[in-house]
């Protein structure tokens, strides 16, 4: 989802280590911005320099699980930061190689190299 207007709010969260390669990813309570409330949303060290309240800006927020989200991109001051499209690539074409076999478990892979093209167009 695309989410524009003026973030009013960064929540606290919980910085975890994920790899020397990617750094580390917190998980923020809640982002405030243009009028809607997100809440339990994952933010890699690439992107969360970039998350300053009071700026308008567009955030491009995937499904990362069942009950979290995952800021994937941030575009403020015509500048775009992007994150994680790499990721979504590898993750669909190991589910399509894995369950290729079967037609309901490449529906997931799908939702994955959806997620690919939409962080790769933001």
């Amino acid at each position: 989802m695309r989410v524009k207007g003026k973030l009013t709010l960064v929540g606290s969260g919980e910085w975890k280590f994920v790899s020397s390669y990617s750094g580390g990813k917190t998980r923020i309570s809640v982002l405030e911005i243009g009028g809607h409330s997100i809440k339990n949303v994952t933010v890699p060290d690439a992107l969360k320099d970039h998350l300053l309240a009071g700026q308008d800006m567009e955030l491009l927020i995937i499904k990362g699980d069942l009950i979290h989200y995952e800021l994937c991109g941030v575009k403020v001051h015509g500048n775009t930061y992007r994150h994680g499209a790499t990721t979504q690539l590898v993750r669909g074409t190991v589910l399509s190689v894995l369950f290729g076999w079967l037609v309901i478990p490449l529906i997931p892979s799908f939702m994955f190299l959806r997620a690919y093209t939409e962080i790769s167009t933001f």
